[in-house]
């Protein structure tokens, strides 16, 4: 007899369902992304109570990262009392975003990033020489290396670095989770009153001995004749340390997981190391560490031919885009032999870009390339799979158990 649900439609994924606190979404969200392409690709969530627009294809994807009428910054749209939100110059729009990317710029431009190439190496290599038999590839290798390079940037105290990422860890994923618990509440104040405690006493020791770091940079900038003060420089130190560490921690562990569960993909990175960019880069495009970002509607109006009102969110899915089948064929395929690069949303786009992309990228070729270098043999637990993050809005491992 056949079964008449099949039959029945069944109705489209809202609200949480889209974020990796979903079990299935987290392990396969393709289902349902694929689906929302295709039968909804301008979704109106009717989950959300203030109106959500969700984004699945590429070309609307990147219509709404460079629509200037949609805004980053909550403060334009959220009403006094609500929740507070960071205050950064790069969450900013016009001229205060162009102030704030043009105060870190130089530190993550082209020839800024290739400075760092023989830091990088020896953190890479320091990490690699503490490796046992057996290991965790986030605890033990991808996590110790961002944070390590992002501090040294800063110039930030390096005698506590499984903390200071703790607390940076806790400020973006607790901060961005929707249903906090009373106990994750605390947890998020105390970790962002640690860092903001860290970063305020560094700054104070920078402005009484200027050195050669970027919160040294920060601090004597001057910005319409005056030098920031230190409620401005935080931010852009804070977001940069969050930004810069917990994103490539989770790009150097994805690209790892998906060249040992990918074995003929592996063996043309082996054949040819030069292949190492192409592997990070579709990495990048098959599992963007940061898996949507949010623009807000500041007027009542219309988005996409679809009505908002003031306040209401459009989520552009990075994931959904980076697989659409107009964006490159087989997009659900890790392939790092692609002919043309296809052009992915993982960094963003438009105005607010990722400006440490070049960083990142270099962080895990270099990761990558000297891990498989130094441990041929490398492989999975077959007894002791890798386990996914259960974080809002990020896609990445908490365990990652190998054997060298």
């Amino acid at each position: 007899m056949k079964d008449i649900r099949s039959a029945i439609p069944q109705p489209l994924p809202e609200g949480l369902e889209l974020s990796e606190l979903d079990p299935i979404y987290r392990e396969q969200p393709h289902a349902r992304l694929d689906r929302l392409r295709c039968e909804a690709p301008r979704y109106q969530d009717p989950a959300s109570e203030t109106g959500r627009l969700f984004l699945t294809r590429h070309a609307d994807v990147r219509a709404a990262l460079i629509d200037r009428s949609l805004t980053r910054d909550t403060k334009k749209t959220y009403s006094r009392g609500a929740e507070a939100v960071p205050d950064t110059l790069l969450d900013k729009d016009g001229e205060e975003l162009a102030l704030g990317r043009m105060l870190v710029a130089r530190a993550f431009d082209t020839r800024g990033v290739e400075s760092r190439r023989g830091l990088i190496t020896q953190i890479i290599d320091d990490a690699l020489d503490g490796l046992g038999a057996r290991f965790d590839a986030m605890r033990d290798f991808a996590a110790p290396i961002p944070i390590r390079v992002m501090t040294a940037i800063f110039g930030l105290p390096q005698d506590n670095l499984a903390q200071l990422r703790d607390w940076a860890e806790d400020a973006a994923v607790l901060g961005m989770h929707p249903n906090r618990t009373t106990e994750q509440n605390i947890r998020l104040m105390t970790s962002a009153a640690g860092l903001r405690k860290l970063v305020f006493d560094t700054i104070a020791a920078r402005r009484a001995e200027p050195r050669d770091d970027l919160l040294s940079t920060l601090v004597l900038a001057e910005a319409n004749g005056r030098r920031l003060d230190d409620s401005e420089v935080a931010p852009l130190c804070i977001f940069g340390m969050i930004a810069g560490s917990l994103t490539t921690t989770d790009l150097i562990g994805n690209t790892i997981v998906l060249l040992l569960q990918n074995p003929d993909q592996r063996a043309l990175l082996e054949g040819n190391p030069r292949l190492v960019a192409c592997a990070v880069e579709e990495s990048l495009r098959l599992e963007p560490p940061v898996s949507a970002v949010a623009r807000h509607v500041v007027e009542d109006g219309e988005v996409m031919g679809c009505p908002m009102r003031a306040g209401g969110t459009v989520k552009a899915s990075l994931l959904a885009a980076n697989h659409d089948p107009d964006l490159c064929e087989e997009p659900h395929a890790f392939r790092i032999d692609r002919l043309v690069v296809p052009k992915h949303f993982a960094f963003g786009g438009g105005a607010h870009g990722c400006l440490g992309a070049g960083l990142a990228r270099l962080e895990a070729q270099l990761a990558v390339e000297r891990l498989l270098a130094r441990f041929p043999g490398l492989s999975l637990v077959p007894t002791d799979m890798p386990r996914k993050k259960t974080t809002y809005g990020f896609r990445g491992y908490a365990r990652i158990p190998l054997s060298r």
